[in-house]
């Protein structure tokens, strides 16, 4: 909390054009830390709340995907502003702002976190409509992503309905 009280106080000593010189610079950290996280002995968390999405540094620990949420919003403040959503190509501004908050959004769901995944999707998601894109984007990602974690999912907790069902007929039999 400390750590962060004091970056939102830099933030708010440092003009808006030196902040859109450090975005490349934040989401890159941000990606190299969601990356470290899975890295066994770096990232922790998973026996403790269910995901591997802490790193811990002495008495401090970070969460990389609270970076990546900040980050991929700067991000797309930065890049879209002022832009026209043209074509669906690679080059396209809205689509490489896409392409980058869904690499993010991978390695998150690798974490284990679905609740930030869904939270940094939304993120994105919206940035993208306030942004101008054209709306068949944002529902096109909106259904990928509700079908990943939907799939995910029921790999994730298949093993948990059979054990369930059998339990049941262990103590009912017919």
């Amino acid at each position: 909390v400390f750590l962060g009280l004091v970056a939102f106080w830099f933030g708010l000593k440092v003009s808006p054009h030196t902040l859109r010189k450090c975005v490349p610079w934040i989401v890159g950290l941000s990606i190299i830390l969601l990356i470290a996280v899975l890295i066994p002995g770096v990232g922790t968390g998973r026996e403790e709340v269910g995901s591997q999405s802490w790193i811990y540094l002495g008495p401090f620990s970070l969460q990389p995907s609270e970076l990546a949420r900040v980050a991929v919003g700067m991000f797309g403040a930065t890049v879209l502003a002022d832009k026209e959503h043209k074509s669906m190509k690679v080059t396209d501004p809205f689509m490489m702002y896409s392409l980058i908050a869904g690499v993010m959004f991978l390695l998150i769901v690798l974490q284990g976190d679905f609740g930030m995944a869904l939270s940094l999707a939304l993120v994105v998601v919206f940035t993208l409509i306030f942004a101008g894109v054209d709306w068949r984007v944002p529902v096109t990602i909106g259904v990928a992503a509700v079908c990943g974690l939907l799939f995910i999912f029921l790999i994730k907790y298949s093993e948990y309905f059979v054990l369930q069902e059998r339990d049941y007929y262990d103590w009912y039999p017919m």
